[in-house]
């Protein structure tokens, strides 16, 4: 079911925010209860970086703990970490570190219903964007900064109806790397 909307329960919108720290944020749910409806528009955040190699294992999920920042440590992406969601709207995020950051921009995990429109985010040896088992996904209005080696990297065998539509992304190496266990018809791109 497509929930890209331009209502949602919660929305976040024209924050700017600079010395943000090394762990970045989050919108997580749980396992079989997804965060819900939620719009993020018109926001710059720079953040510390300085991540590292081994911040990008897995996160646990934590299912007991009382909800609250840093609960996670450091992230597996420098800007936003994005986990069991449903009608997920991030419009015009822009994103990027001080000290160099080995991690994603944006890390989306069983997501469902996301619309990503206007992201822009500095470059590292990491994709710019990892989806694992995103279902019904438009991305739209993206801009691949120069340097950028992969921009999006899609894996999971749950991976469904992702398409990029009308995105600048001729300044990566690479626009879209599909993982190995990604179904072909998971992903459609039109330039």
């Amino acid at each position: 079911m497509t929930r890209w909307s331009s209502r949602a329960h919660v929305r976040i919108s024209d924050v700017q925010a600079f010395g943000a720290d090394a762990v970045g944020c989050s919108i997580t749910g749980l396992p079989g209860h997804p965060v819900e409806d939620v719009a993020l528009e018109n926001i710059t955040v720079s953040f510390a970086g300085g991540g590292k190699l081994k911040d990008l294992a897995s996160v646990p999920e934590k299912e007991k703990a009382y909800p609250e920042y840093g609960m996670f440590d450091a992230l597996p992406s420098y800007g936003f970490f994005c986990r069991h969601a449903l009608g997920l709207r991030l419009s015009r995020v822009q994103v990027g570190t001080v000290q160099p950051d080995p991690r994603p921009a944006l890390v989306c995990e069983d997501v469902s219903g996301l619309e990503l429109f206007g992201l822009r985010a500095g470059t590292n040896d990491s994709p710019t964007v990892v989806f694992q088992d995103v279902q019904d996904a438009l991305v739209h209005g993206c801009q691949a900064a120069p340097g950028t080696g992969v921009w999006l990297r899609v894996e999971g065998s749950n991976s469904a109806a992702i398409k990029l539509v009308a995105n600048e992304l001729s300044a990566a190496r690479q626009a879209v790397e599909r993982g190995q266990d990604v179904p072909a018809h998971a992903l459609m791109v039109k330039p």
